[in-house]
């Protein structure tokens, strides 16, 4: 599982900032890589047609290349780090 886990600790408006400052390829590919509880946590943040999106492709992609993943959860860490 990514490591992801400070998602759980910020306020909703921190994780809505945080998911403006990120690519949306890296947020689909990450959220193949992530807990359930962390992908509740940033879809519940989202709206509702971009959650439809989001388990869709998390649903389609879940033999996605780990490296690919990995690559996205990086840039997703580094995105998140900058939010304090």
């Amino acid at each position: 599982m990514a490591n992801l886990d400070r998602i759980l600790t910020l306020t909703d408006n921190n994780i809505q900032f945080w998911l403006r400052t990120i690519e949306e390829q890296d947020l689909l590919n990450g959220m193949v890589g992530v807990s359930a509880e962390i992908r509740q946590r940033v879809t519940n943040n989202l709206a509702p047609r971009a959650k439809v999106a989001v388990r869709d492709y998390v649903e389609a992609h879940s033999d996605l290349n780990q490296r690919i993943i990995d690559a996205s959860i990086a840039r997703l860490e580094s995105a998140l780090n900058m939010i304090r």
